[in-house]
């Protein structure tokens, strides 16, 4: 089915459920990888650093990724390969990967001169101490979604100064730390919500 919507010339793709392996991911990265500016991966415990290593190094012209309850992702050295092979990346939203490490991430990012990310959502994901270092290299960051705290957020919160939305979820101890003096900013803050 996949092949099919790929040969297809479909400029988004959705894979969703535990049918989805790295065999899925590498085949649509052979057949449609230059074509995908949108890529929807979620729920799919068959995924892992490798398949989407694989899948990101075939979409050069991806806009926007995301990654929701992937949990063989924790490695995290597919975020080194999303953030340097992508450059057109406006959004990233990655959420219920609670153990991703995000230490090759960070590692790299101090080659990197700016990235052109517009829309970073990271929740329910583990927050590196130095995350506020990667979002240094965010200076067109408008919009930032995250729950968690990160030791230097306030620093790096600051040179990203076309934010106009920051939503801080869970970690209501820590919000005093947020720079609540720019300008440029507004703060939403939300208690986290409970499902029945």
């Amino acid at each position: 089915c996949y092949a099919r919507c790929c040969r297809a010339g479909y400029g988004q793709v959705t894979l969703s459920g535990d049918g989805i392996t790295n065999s899925v991911l590498e085949g649509v990265a052979s057949c449609s990888g230059g074509l995908l500016d949108i890529v929807k991966i979620d729920g799919c415990n068959g995924v892992s650093d490798p398949g989407l290593k694989a899948l990101l190094k075939a979409v050069p012209d991806m806009e926007s990724f995301y990654l929701e309850d992937v949990p063989n992702v924790a490695a995290g050295f597919f975020l080194v390969h999303l953030f340097e092979r992508c450059p057109k990346l406006k959004t990233v939203h990655l959420s219920y990967i609670p153990s991703l490490n995000w230490e090759p991430c960070i590692l790299s990012s101090f080659r990197w001169t700016e990235l052109p990310i517009t829309k970073l959502h990271v929740r329910d994901v583990k927050l590196d101490p130095e995350f506020g270092n990667l979002m240094s290299k965010m200076p067109h960051l408008e919009e930032l979604e995250i729950d968690g705290n990160a030791r230097n957020l306030r620093s790096a919160a600051m040179g990203c100064v076309h934010v106009g939305r920051l939503l801080v979820l869970n970690d209501l101890n820590h919000m005093g730390q947020l720079p609540l003096t720019s300008p440029l900013l507004l703060f939403t803050f939300a208690a986290p919500s409970f499902s029945a």
